[in-house]
């Protein structure tokens, strides 16, 4: 009964601290970019009924913390339960600015690091790439 006790010890301490010292690693490369990817994709379904509402000659729609105007609500529906906020406006250049940024609450949570992902169209419509803001001027890493 010892020696059972004794090996059922050793796997669980083996198997707490590969996890430990594997989560960084896990949580970097594979549950961050998971997390972001909700984000990155509504802002290209909103770049796309922005762009279409351009085309047909209206102006973009600007809108502030995921309150969408009429003419783009019915063409895209934010996910339910989501963890970012949304905004649109005209930078100075008269360009649109899509941004997601997660919510305060999540990030006290502990659910997600704080980030920003920021989308910009040029003033013909023009969908260009997006790309993640850091916050501070150090790069993140593993540890």
């Amino acid at each position: 009964m010892e020696r059972l006790l004794v090996s059922f010890n050793w796997v669980v301490g083996t198997l707490a601290l590969v996890i430990g010292l594997g989560w960084p690693f896990i949580n970097v490369k594979m549950v961050i970019p998971a997390i972001r990817s909700e984000a990155e994709g509504t802002i290209k379904l909103l770049a796309n009924a922005e762009q279409e509402l351009h085309e047909s000659r209206r102006p973009f729609a600007v809108f502030v913390e995921s309150a969408l105007p009429d003419e783009l609500a019915h063409r895209v529906s934010l996910p339910s339960g989501n963890r970012y906020d949304y905004e649109a406006f005209i930078n100075e250049k008269g360009y649109l600015v899509l941004r997601a940024y997660v919510k305060p609450p999540e990030v006290l949570k502990g659910r997600v690091i704080p980030g920003v992902y920021e989308f910009v169209m040029d003033s013909g419509g023009a969908i260009a790439d997006g790309r993640w803001l850091g916050l501070s001027g150090s790069q993140r890493s593993l540890f």
